[in-house]
């Protein structure tokens, strides 16, 4: 069983932090904690002293990447990005210690090989532009034929969600993912980060097995898929932001009883199946986990969904 705790989007802000972080301790026999990034409130460098980088590992999101040169009275110019040195040395110096990542300093994308559960898990920076991109799209063909050849199967996280994605509306996808503006926010997403389809391109071509790829940025609980070119799919899981705000339907207050601002899924992953546990969220209290969705590998299909 390799376990997986997700969690994404929360900017800075302490109010949700706390009560999130303080949960993770908790969950025990995790194999990777990932936070899929836009951990800053807006732009680099405001600070990320609230977040405990023993605890995460994560992944760049747009607005950790933006410098604050990029923001202005006209809106957020996405091109204009801290240096590669300054976002490692800001997200992942510490990290690389904590968690035991390959990553190469200066660089923002990484990679973990766990060799007892055949698995490589890949931690990529989809806002990368520029020569950035360029030497991450190589090192990503690179680690995706190493899995290929040594027969790893292989876990994507990432920040933004793909135009390769196909929705799948069950109980687990929220409202707004099933919208236009859903699918206007995707597209935009993808015309000033080019490099984020060009990677998943890969995946759909790859021979490896891919249990998953897990991303945030929507604010808004997401289940879907990917096709490969041998009509496998790739289970997709995007999560909510620990924000309250507009995007998400996840209940977290009631008429009779505030619940907890937290918002974690935890991922199980066996020999042939994937299970998504939702912790905190969706009117129950803190540390009580609700089984979201059953995906079976052999099957092709999720197999099992909560009620609503």
């Amino acid at each position: 069983m390799f376990r997986i705790l997700q969690w994404s989007d929360s900017h800075g802000q302490t109010n949700t932090l706390t009560p999130t972080q303080s949960l993770l301790k908790t969950v025990p026999n995790i194999d990777m904690c990932i936070h899929c990034g836009d951990v800053v409130p807006d732009h680099y460098p405001e600070s990320i002293d609230s977040f405990d980088q023993s605890l995460s590992m994560c992944v760049i999101g747009n607005h950790d990447s933006i410098d604050v040169s990029g923001t202005d009275p006209t809106g957020y110019h996405w091109d204009m990005q801290a240096s590669q040195a300054d976002l490692y040395s800001k997200y992942f110096s510490k990290a690389k210690a904590n968690f035991g990542v390959d990553i190469n300093t200066n660089e923002t994308w990484w990679s973990k090989e766990f060799k007892d559960k055949q698995i490589l898990f890949l931690g990529i920076n989809d806002s990368t532009i520029g020569d950035a991109l360029n030497k991450q799209l190589a090192w990503f063909d690179e680690k995706i034929s190493y899995a290929e050849n040594k027969g790893l199967s292989v876990i994507v996280a990432k920040h933004g969600p793909s135009n390769y994605g196909n929705i799948e509306e069950n109980t687990f996808t929220s409202i707004y993912a099933k919208s236009s503006n859903y699918i206007v926010d995707t597209n935009d997403y993808n015309k000033v980060y080019s490099g984020n389809d060009k990677m998943i391109g890969r995946l759909v071509r790859s021979t490896a097995k891919i249990l998953c790829v897990l991303h945030g940025h929507e604010h808004t609980d997401y289940y879907g898929y990917i096709i490969k070119n041998d009509s496998t799919n790739i289970p997709v899981i995007g999560i909510n932001s620990t924000l309250m705000d507009i995007y998400g339907d996840v209940l977290r207050v009631s008429n009779s009883n505030v619940t907890s601002s937290v918002c974690v899924n935890l991922i199980e992953i066996d020999n042939d199946s994937l299970y998504i546990y939702r912790l905190g969220a969706d009117n129950c209290k803190s540390g009580v986990s609700r089984k979201m969705l059953t995906y079976s590998y052999s099957k092709n299909k999720v197999v099992s969904l909560c009620s609503v």
